[in-house]
C-alpha cells in the first residue's frame, strides 16, 4: 500500500529536484501508519501531503539569502542535510534538499494533527472519569482561588501536589527504566527532527492522574472548562 502510495505521488509530475519528496513521505507515513485507523484514511493523507508538497515547491523560488535562512532553521531543529545547505557557497543548488526538508516539517506536522483530530491520540476516550477518581490531597492542593485562575486564565500553578516520597518513587522507576532501555523516543517526532527526547508510563506516577482527575472533577462540576469556554463548545 505504502509502495503504491509512493508511485503515485512520483507520478504526479513533480520537479527533479523535489525527487526525495516520495521516499520521505513514504517513511514518514510508516512511522504514523498503526494510529491511521479511521476509515478513508488515505483520501485524507493524500490531501496533507499535497499541502505539504504544495509548501515545498515554494521554496523553489526563495532567494539565497532566504533560502539559507530556512536551511539554518530546519538546521537547528535537527535536519542534518539541511545543515550542509545553510554552509554550502552555492546555495542556489541546495534548494532541492531544503525543499524537501520542508516537506518533511510540514507533512509531520499536517499528519500529527490529522491523526490528532480522528483518533483518540489524547487517550482521552480512555481515561478515568473524573467522578471515579478520589485523591484527598487534590481538595487539600486546589482551592478555589486557583480554581477560579484556571477557569479565567487556562493555567495556575500548583505547588505541593506530590509530596517528596512520591516524586522519589518516580525518579527511582525512571532511572530503572531508563537503565533497562524501557524508554524510547516518539518514532514520528525523532524522523521528522522535531525532538527526540525518551518517554514511558510510570507506574508510580498512577497517583498523579488520579489527582489530576480530581482536580478536573471540580472545575468540570461548574460547568466551564479552562480558559472560560463553556463545556461542549470549541
Amino acid at each position: 500500500m505504502l509502495r503504491r502510495i509512493a508511485r503515485g505521488f512520483a507520478s504526479l509530475g513533480e520537479p527533479r529536484v523535489l525527487a526525495g519528496v516520495p521516499q520521505a513521505r513514504t517513511r514518514l507515513l510508516e512511522s504514523m501508519r498503526a494510529r491511521l485507523t479511521f476509515s478513508d484514511w488515505q483520501r485524507e493523507e493524500e490531501a496533507v501531503a499535497a499541502s505539504a508538497s504544495s509548501a515545498a515547491r515554494k521554496v523553489l523560488a526563495l532567494n539565497d539569502g532566504e533560502l539559507r535562512a530556512l536551511a539554518a532553521r530546519l538546521a537547528a531543529q535537527g535536519n542534518k542535510r539541511c545543515a550542509y545547505s545553510a554552509l554550502s557557497a552555492r546555495v542556489g543548488a541546495e534548494a532541492g534538499a531544503v525543499a524537501v526538508g520542508w516537506f518533511e516539517l510540514q507533512y509531520a506536522k499536517l499528519l500529527t494533527e490529522l491523526v490528532q483530530r480522528r483518533t483518540d491520540f489524547w487517550g482521552a476516550k480512555a481515561a478515568i472519569a473524573a467522578a471515579d477518581c478520589h485523591a484527598p490531597s487534590a481538595a487539600a492542593a486546589f482551592s478555589a482561588a486557583q480554581a477560579k485562575e484556571l477557569l479565567e486564565t487556562g493555567l495556575c500553578v500548583i505547588d505541593g501536589a506530590l509530596s517528596a516520597d512520591e516524586v522519589g518513587a518516580a525518579r527511582e522507576e525512571l532511572q530503572r527504566m531508563h537503565t533497562a532501555g524501557e524508554l524510547g523516543s516518539v518514532e514520528l517526532q525523532k524522523q521528522s527532527n522535531v525532538r527526540n527526547d525518551l518517554v514511558g508510563w510510570l507506574e508510580s506516577w498512577r497517583i498523579w492522574i488520579r489527582w489530576m482527575a480530581t482536580a478536573g472533577g471540580r472545575w468540570r462540576r461548574r460547568g466551564r472548562w479552562p480558559g472560560g469556554r463553556r463545556r461542549g463548545r470549541r
